[in-house]
């Protein structure tokens, strides 16, 4: 029983199976029970359940890129086990219960279920391995913690004046007022410290057991929170301490059982939440967890096809990046793209195979980001052949949630990533290893 227990936690291709088909079909309930009855005015999007030969066809296209998937043996493989969450199987679904044309229906769910197989086949690819391993790290990790006190504390000061503390479960009305009527200055300043430098601080200090300044990077998250009003801000500190805790106490099986501890994330909290949604604070929740993480980018992709493909709106061929713009002058509206999909009334970001994919120029401009994409995966494994593979999972949280929600520029600049990786060439950071104090070498050389 228990062999068989571990091979269905494992990551194999029978288990993969299973999974991926069991996900596939709370996705299909919550979308059809929740989202449609309880966001259906947000949405505001034709809505078409799936019939019993498209609930076949569905479940094939969404559990068969993940028999590929290995485990979290490469740092790669969480960015592709994300996009598989988050990006494909609500991709896949909307394709088929928006109501799209046949011919652009079946060119999209070709395009991205071999894309999807091609990034789990490659997860093994590192470019640029000999630089980053080879690289002598020459500064200090205490340089780290003055920099990011300095930043936080010239941040603070500068918007001292927007600064609001508001409970999101009893009063989420103000923090919407607050983050609307907001005008951060250093905006960049804040991503940094979120995305990257806070994030590094507490998995270091967790890693240290050093308690008291790991309060104190949680007391900077909340800084954060009090500015940009946002509550992913105060969440990641939650759920990187989870990780943590994860890694630490379940060390050897933490890689090869992520996915498992992330789909039951996704599976369980949703269907507590579809059948408890009259409960104020599962509505939170719902808009947390289903609206704005699980289902958000398949509702964005109906918006953005129909905008740019069905109602025949100009693409953008890549002007919507302010460093292109500033050089053409050619884009061709007077918002940004979140704003025109949106008809100027909020901000509808997305993820980068839309933004970047669909705005840009439809089905090719997915194939031009998607395979930039893989590139830029490609380069961040590198880091999978110096540190621990779940510790940089961890450490990346915020930027990979952010490459669902923003352009794959955005998400580089703005969200971490190129900080980050800057950090993890420079600096030396012995913590995060795959050879330190106490702990086995992780093979990830096969």
């Amino acid at each position: 029983m228990k062999k068989l227990i571990n091979g269905l936690l494992s990551p194999n291709p029978i288990s993969n199976l299973i999974v991926a088909i069991t996900y596939s079909l709370v996705y299909d309930y919550v979308y059809s029970n929740h989202i449609i009855t309880v966001w259906g005015y947000a949405v505001n999007r034709p809505f078409h359940p799936l019939s019993s030969s498209d609930l076949v066809i569905y479940l094939l296209l969404a559990s068969i890129p993940f028999v590929f998937y290995k485990g979290l043996k490469y740092f790669a493989s969480a960015f592709s086990l994300f996009v598989y969450i988050f990006i494909y199987i609500p991709f896949t679904y909307s394709l088929f219960v928006h109501g799209f044309p046949e011919s652009l229906k079946y060119s999209y769910v070709l395009f991205f279920f071999i894309t999807m197989i091609v990034y789990f086949g490659t997860d093994r690819l590192s470019m640029f391995k000999k630089t980053v391993v080879r690289r002598r790290r020459r500064i200090p990790f205490k340089v780290i913690p003055i920099i990011t006190v300095f930043l936080l504390m010239v941040l603070v000061t500068i918007n001292r004046s927007q600064l609001h503390l508001v409970n999101f479960f009893e009063d989420s009305q103000s923090m919407y007022e607050f983050r609307e009527g907001a005008n951060i200055k250093l905006i960049y300043v804040l991503c940094w410290l979120r995305a990257a430098l806070l994030p590094l601080l507490m998995l270091y200090y967790l890693r240290k057991s050093e308690w008291f300044k790991y309060g104190l990077t949680f007391l900077g998250f909340l800084l954060l929170f009090m500015l940009d009003q946002q509550k992913m801000t105060i969440i990641f500190p939650v759920a990187i301490t989870a990780i943590y805790f994860a890694i630490k106490y379940y060390n050897a099986k933490v890689g090869s059982r992520f996915h498992i501890f992330l789909f039951l994330i996704f599976i369980i909290f949703p269907l507590f939440i579809v059948n408890n949604d009259s409960n104020p604070i599962s509505l939170v929740f719902s808009l947390i967890i289903i609206y704005r993480i699980q289902c958000i980018a398949g509702i964005q992709f109906q918006k953005y096809v129909d905008f740019f493909q069905i109602q025949n709106h100009p693409f953008t061929y890549y002007t919507h990046i302010g460093v292109v713009n500033k050089i053409t002058g050619l884009y061709p509206y007077d918002m940004s793209i979140g704003e025109v999909i949106n008809a100027g009334e909020g901000n509808s970001n997305a993820t980068f195979f839309l933004m970047d994919g669909v705005a840009a120029a439809g089905l090719i401009g997915c194939i031009v980001v998607g395979f930039l994409f893989l590139i830029v995966k490609s380069i961040l494994n590198s880091f999978s052949h110096v540190y621990r593979v779940p510790l940089l999972t961890a450490l990346f949280l915020f930027p990979l949630q952010s490459l669902m929600n923003v352009s794959l520029f955005t998400a580089l600049v703005s969200h971490g990533i190129i900080v980050l990786s800057l950090i993890l060439i420079f600096v030396e950071i012995k913590e995060f290893k795959i050879v330190g104090d106490n702990e086995e070498t992780i093979n990830i050389t096969e």
